[in-house]
């Protein structure tokens, strides 16, 4: 990510809350999954690393400059083809 990753007090609706939260969620199940399948180490943590700052991320509303919750699940999405699905399901449920 090349924008920075700056925390503020919290903003969203509800429905972006649920969202996001549904979204982080499945991004964890996705995490235990891969290491259920013994798959690349470097690949979870990376992914546990997302997930790590999604919380504060879904709690600001960012500057342009900034990173936002989306900006970092895209990016995950991106790459990792395997979470495209969860990005798709969260761009649903917050239009």
């Amino acid at each position: 990510m090349s924008k920075p990753i700056v925390a503020s007090s919290a903003s969203g609706s509800g429905t972006d809350w649920r969202a996001g939260l549904k979204a982080i969620h499945r991004i964890l199940v996705q995490a235990r999954w891969l290491a259920d399948r013994q798959a690349d180490h470097q690949k979870i943590a990376a992914v546990l690393d997302s997930a790590e700052l999604m919380p504060m991320l879904l709690m600001q509303q960012p500057r342009p400059d900034e990173c936002s919750f989306r900006d970092l699940l895209d990016d995950l999405s991106q790459r990792y083809p395997e979470f495209q699905g969860i990005l798709e399901e969260y761009d649903l449920a917050t239009r």
